[in-house]
């Protein structure tokens, strides 16, 4: 019965708190690019820089799509992988030691993070989440059989690089999210001889290296020839890291969607280390295997989400690449409250409590911020030109001009945050404009009418006979 509720538990919550992601109409920058095949250019070469897959299983799934409000069957196809990332993960951790219930709290909380929240909300996040999935996957293939000997082991192993592999062409930083399973057992593992612990983690370790590594060498091969290699110095690359990822990754559940939140998730993140350093001083104390165990898992997840970030080209384009780090620190508080309540020799009522709490905290966390964040200001926005075309008097000949906001990130700005409005960006303004043009006169213009479309800043006057549509004001329902 407690192994049927777990799994309720685990399908129901990212269902019902991504569910505005399910049911909104909506469509991101990067969604309205790809509504037209002229513009699918303008991204294929950041999602070409993402993985080799990435665009290729994108084009797939957005061949599907004709109008904005398929852009929600994309966002569910993210939703349902979520739900089988949390699954495994569940899978995992309860197999490697942990009890039932503080699996599904440790699984759920993962999945409730500020990466799921974009993948929920996204329609072009999907394939990061595979990546992740197939991550999980070889690391269950190679803890199967590492400590077995003969062929099944050797045959695990190679699973398992393969499986990495294929991670990292489907979206690159996603193919270490097998650090979150590789911490979790690392925390619980039986006291055993130091060595054998360390031979276990290198291990794991070495086979998921191997497997991201052998795709960044082909990637980097077949960018290169194709004239998209990476132009980013490695000296900025690491000062973003220093300043943006760390404090992010470790600041759970919260996106940092302006200065003030910012601040917020760097102190959170200091809160967090500060907690995790008092658990491993605690856990060294009652026994110096186990405290040893906790810094090498700590230290070797940081250090290989750094080499990764500083190999991947298009790492910081989004909180997507911070998954695995963040799901490290998640994964280690559940451990740390499971740490603490073993010393009082059972489960008392706090040690459950907390656990709800862990996961309730994330659950509203992420409704507000996808609702919020995503969802809300971004359908507000679409209705709001759609709304401006359908009343609008097109004459014959149309002259339109379409005023957009300041872009605060660049090309990429969408990209990089929570709350990046379609309009900061013109070839996706000039999109979106179109697809409300399309549902307009859904057979076509009238015979004899043409319309041209230009683009151009707030407060420009504008020509004689032009219709303007204002993108740059706020939008609200």
């Amino acid at each position: 019965m407690r192994t049927r509720l777990c799994y309720l538990a685990l399908i129901l919550v990212p269902l019902v708190v991504y569910a505005t992601a399910w049911f909104g109409d909506y469509g991101t920058a990067a969604d309205f690019l790809r509504l037209d095949a002229a513009s699918r250019d303008l991204v294929a070469t950041d999602h070409a820089r993402e993985g080799i897959l990435n665009g290729a299983l994108l084009d797939v799934s957005f061949a599907f799509v004709s109008d904005v409000a398929d852009f929600r069957f994309a966002r569910m196809l993210g939703v349902l992988l979520l739900v089988l990332c949390g699954l495994a993960l569940w899978q995992l951790l309860e197999r490697g030691g942990w009890s039932e219930f503080d699996a599904t709290a440790a699984a759920l909380s993962v999945v409730l993070l500020p990466t799921a929240q974009l993948t929920a909300g996204w329609g072009t996040t999907w394939p990061g989440t595979l990546a992740a999935l197939l991550s999980l996957a070889g690391f269950a293939a190679v803890e199967s059989e590492l400590e077995q000997g003969g062929g099944r082991r050797v045959i695990a192993m190679l699973g398992g690089v393969l499986l990495y592999l294929a991670a990292a062409m489907c979206y690159f930083p996603g193919a270490i999210m097998a650090l979150v399973p590789l911490a979790g057992l690392g925390f619980v593992r039986p006291a055993r001889l130091w060595s054998e612990t360390q031979k276990w983690f290198f291990s794991h370790v070495g086979l998921l290296l191997f497997g991201v590594l052998g795709a960044w060498l082909l990637e980097r091969t077949m960018m290169s020839e194709a004239g998209v290699a990476d132009s980013s110095s490695l000296v900025q690359r690491l000062l973003d890291l220093a300043t943006h990822a760390l404090p992010l990754a470790w600041a759970p559940y919260l996106a940092a969607a302006s200065e003030p939140m910012h601040l917020l998730c760097v102190a959170l993140a200091l809160v967090v280390l500060v907690g995790l350093l008092f658990a491993i001083r605690q856990r060294s104390a009652a026994d110096v295997r186990v405290g040893n165990a906790w810094k090498l898992v700590l230290g070797g997840a940081i250090l290989i989400f750094c080499v990764v970030a500083l190999l991947s080209p298009n790492w910081r384009s989004s909180y997507r690449s911070l998954w695995p780090m963040a799901g490290v620190a998640i994964i280690a508080l559940v451990a740390a409250v499971r740490g603490l309540s073993d010393q009082t020799g059972g489960r008392p009522f706090w040690h459950h409590a907390a656990m709800v709490g862990i996961v309730a905290v994330g659950a509203l966390a992420a409704f507000g911020q996808v609702h919020g964040l995503i969802a809300e200001p971004l359908s507000a926005e679409w209705a709001s030109l759609r709304t401006a075309v359908l009343r609008a008097n097109f004459p014959s000949e149309a002259r339109v001009q379409l005023e957009l906001p300041e872009n605060k990130s660049g090309h990429d700005g969408a990209a990089a945050r929570f709350e990046g409005r379609v309009a900061e960006h013109p070839e996706a303004a000039e999109q979106m404009f179109n697809a409300a043009m399309q549902a307009r006169y859904p057979s076509g213009l009238p015979k004899g009418h043409r319309f041209s479309v230009e683009v151009g800043p707030a407060g420009a006057a504008p020509a004689e006979g032009v219709l303007v549509f204002d993108l740059a004001k706020p939008v609200t329902h």
